[in-house]
């Protein structure tokens, strides 16, 4: 049938068009390195071996939302690669960036679940809010905390929210988003992570580099979100207009839409790995290679003339959707007030 022809051939889809190092269909972890990395730096979660139940690939009906397993990946993520105790993250460049991200969209999409779950994160790891709303270091206890030895104590920090204010006072229904702040027309990615992804004799993507690159870029700046798909992925995933709208209307989580229930966990723990990673400020992306990632292949099978985004995210929920699998590339690029997510399959 049509899902067992798209199944065979993943193999051609996940190598075409694409740059011959970043995307390499094939894993060459080091020996001995479970989520290794292969020669040009990528980490690999092909052998992927998580703690924590809600990352785990078992058959429990229970799911754990997608910030609580972010929340629990990241907080154990930087603690090992750190080697430090939670309460001595407070200075983890990447984990206050997840924070501030988290609260300014929750002030954007006036949501108290996402606000408690930004708290619950900066408690359990020692986050003055100081630090984070303020842009300034907390008051020290004692006059010999080593900590305030620190570098990172002053480097790592974020500038003063105050972007935050008409954001809160301003009421929900008054508050109208351009179209150009939520569809991005073209990406605006770094040379660095250009040359990554296999384009680098160019500022942005150009038609003859896209060829039928499956790929969807989110960028949150101040809690407003925005979303670049390309072509193909729009045939072939999701479109930009039902993206946008799942989105606005809070209908569902996108990745969780896209990709099938185990791989959206594994995904998660990919950007927790690199919100890890960027312990201070300025770190080059680590881009994340996950082999046999199962896709949804949500626009073919809806007309997209007549489908409204409560049909797409019922469609993905049922058991009826073709399926593909390919290779996932994923590169985070977070700062104080402004997180790239780049995938492409």
């Amino acid at each position: 049938d049509e899902e067992a022809t798209c199944k065979r051939g993943a193999s051609q889809n996940r190598s075409s068009g694409r740059g011959a190092s970043a995307l390499s269909s094939s894993c060459n972890c080091r020996a001995g390195d479970g989520n290794g990395q292969n020669d040009v730096g990528e980490s690999c979660f092909k052998h992927e071996s998580i703690e924590g139940e809600s990352l785990s690939r078992s058959s429990s009906s229970v799911f754990v939302g997608p910030e609580d397993t972010i929340g629990n990946a990241i907080t154990k993520a930087c603690a090992k690669n750190a080697g430090k105790s939670l309460t001595s993250l407070k200075y983890h460049y990447g984990l206050q960036c997840q924070i501030r991200e988290w609260i300014s969209m929750a002030l954007v999409r006036r949501s108290f679940a996402l606000l408690g779950k930004a708290s619950t994160l900066a408690n359990r790891c020692g986050i003055h809010m100081d630090r984070i709303l303020c842009g300034i270091p907390e008051e020290e206890d004692h006059e010999n905390d080593q900590d305030s030895y620190k570098p990172e104590r002053n480097n790592n920090i974020g500038r003063r929210m105050n972007y935050l204010l008409a954001e809160l006072l301003e009421p929900r229904s008054q508050q109208k988003i351009p179209l150009l702040e939520r569809h991005m027309l073209s990406p605006r990615l770094s040379s660095d992570v250009l040359a990554m992804v296999g384009c680098q004799s160019c500022p942005t993507f150009q038609e003859q580099e896209m060829r039928n690159r499956w790929i969807i870029i989110r960028e949150t700046h101040c809690g407003k979100s925005s979303f670049y798909c390309s072509p193909a992925f729009e045939q072939n995933v999701l479109c930009w207009s039902h993206i946008s709208q799942i989105y606005e209307d809070n209908l569902a989580d996108i990745n969780s839409l896209i990709f099938v229930r185990d791989d959206f966990r594994r995904l998660i723990a990919c950007v927790a790995q690199q919100l890890s990673s960027h312990s201070v400020e300025g770190m080059p992306p680590r881009p994340v290679h996950a082999p046999k990632t199962t896709v949804r292949l949500l626009s073919r099978q809806l007309s997209q003339s007549n489908c409204g985004a409560q049909d797409v995210v019922r469609k993905a929920r049922g058991n009826d959707v073709m399926t593909l699998e390919m290779d996932l590339l994923v590169i985070l690029i977070p700062t104080m007030d402004k997180t790239t997510y780049y995938l492409e399959s």
